[in-house]
């Protein structure tokens, strides 16, 4: 509702304010004819600030509310808190991804000369400061953490592994150089770091406390740009329904077998040399299998394999298939609710004719590199259609035949196309819709 509801004014009477009797506030997208001032409710035990505006300097001090045990603070373009964390059992601050390049760091201060102590459950730092070193290897019964944009003294050890009750731990866009985790009970374990970062972000390093691994429990799993002390283990997690690898060395004739992974919706594998994988397709809405350009030269095929005798459904959403092989011929016929489709570097048989006539819901569809005799498509819904073909390829590589079913032809809706060396059935005209829709368009022959 929030994209289409305006603040809710709030105006206090008499020219009141709330008082010491106040325990719990929650102010989520409202305004105040004044600054608000909640300094006298020291009693609060319960706080949401959430989509404020505050003055650029202003200064929330909380640091006589000493019964406060949960504080959330998000969307807020907010200069500094103070908080006194000894009873607090949830500290979550957030800030969506729109709103961080305009917002500077919220500096969080902890009165009193406290920190968190084995109170608290769930703690979120999103675009945070301090004024030390953070400090939680006391908050032994934490079960969610979710640390994003901080920054961390160059050989600093997240030292987690007396935390035994985590079930959820994300670390996004961190330069962290070692984490130890106690695995056993964690349901979501989401390492994640944006491109223009890796290339200044050396290898995080996760380590397994008490000898453990991930467990049957683990139900989302994302690790980019990480190192582990031993080779990665996950063949029990056969619940995991969210896979991503990125950035990762595997031994060179590593078998990623996700065979009895039956519950699994994405599968994620980016910029990896993986030497086979194998996955239970029944289910998958997401497929993506990405690699960037400077690594193919040096990185054989992945081979992909399907487990059981089955292929993907029509659950398949997104499909990239990036310098892949195959144990057989791919068939997504059936994949009738196919949304986006990336195919690159893959080799067809000389005659074969991928028929995408059913899939009427395809958005963007990308072809780079690849030799393929004839491609069907239903162009109505299409925003993007991008065939593109290196100069080395060209030479060797007859002309892809593009056949638009169903007697429709690109729209209105058509953003991006460029059409290498490939042939059109019907004609249709090119120029007139780059006119109207602004199109990036490079050679191709019209017949």
């Amino acid at each position: 509702m929030l994209e289409k509801t305006p603040p809710m004014m709030v105006t206090f009477a008499h020219g009141e304010q709330f008082t010491e009797k106040l325990r719990m506030l929650s102010l989520d997208n409202v305004t105040f004819n004044e600054t608000l001032n909640i300094r006298q409710c020291d009693k609060l035990q319960k706080l949401q600030l959430a989509i404020l505006t505050f003055p650029d300097d202003y200064h929330l001090d909380l640091s006589s509310f000493t019964d406060l045990t949960k504080v959330t603070l998000r969307n807020l373009r907010l200069h500094h808190v103070t908080i006194a964390p000894a009873q607090v059992e949830k500290f979550w601050v957030y800030i969506k991804n729109d709103m961080l390049e305009n917002t500077p760091p919220m500096m969080v201060t902890f009165a009193h000369g406290e920190q968190f102590t084995e109170k608290l459950r769930k703690l979120s730092l999103y675009n945070v400061t301090f004024n030390e070193t953070l400090n939680i290897r006391q908050c032994d019964k934490l079960q969610k953490l979710q640390l994003a944009i901080l920054t961390f003294p160059d050989d600093f050890h997240l030292e987690l592994s007396s935390c035994t009750d985590l079930t959820g731990v994300t670390l996004l866009n961190l330069r962290l150089h070692h984490v130890t985790i106690a695995p056993a009970q964690v349901e979501k374990f989401w390492v994640y770091i944006k491109d223009d970062m890796l290339k200044k972000t050396p290898p995080m390093m996760v380590t397994f406390a008490h000898g453990e691994q991930f467990t049957e429990k683990l139900r989302m799993l994302s690790l980019d740009n990480v190192t582990f002390n031993e080779t990665l283990n996950i063949r029990q997690c056969d619940k995991l329904q969210k896979l991503q690898l990125d950035t990762l060395t595997f031994p060179d004739d590593y078998h990623l077998d996700l065979s009895s992974f039956t519950d699994l919706t994405e599968v994620t594998l980016r910029n990896l040399r993986l030497h086979h994988v194998t996955i239970a397709p029944a289910q998958v809405e997401k497929f993506w299998v990405y690699i960037k350009n400077d690594m193919l030269e040096n990185t054989p095929p992945m081979m992909v394999t399907f487990a059981h005798g089955e292929q993907f459904t029509e659950k398949l959403r997104k499909l990239s298939l990036y310098n892949v092989t195959f144990n057989e011929t791919l068939n997504i016929r059936q994949c009738d609710k196919l949304q986006k489709l990336q195919l690159a570097i893959l080799t067809f048989p000389d005659d074969f004719h991928l028929d995408l006539s059913s899939c009427t819901d395809l958005a963007k569809i990308y072809f780079v590199n690849i030799r393929l005799l004839h491609v069907t498509i239903a162009p109505a819904q299409l925003e993007v259609f991008f065939v593109t073909i290196n100069n080395q390829m060209l030479k060797k590589t007859p002309p892809m035949e593009v056949t638009f079913a169903n007697g429709e032809h690109f729209t209105k809706k058509l953003r991006k196309q460029k059409m290498d060396n490939v042939t059109l059935k019907p004609t249709l005209d090119i120029p007139e819709l780059d006119k109207q829709n602004n199109l990036r368009r490079t050679t191709c022959t019209l017949s």
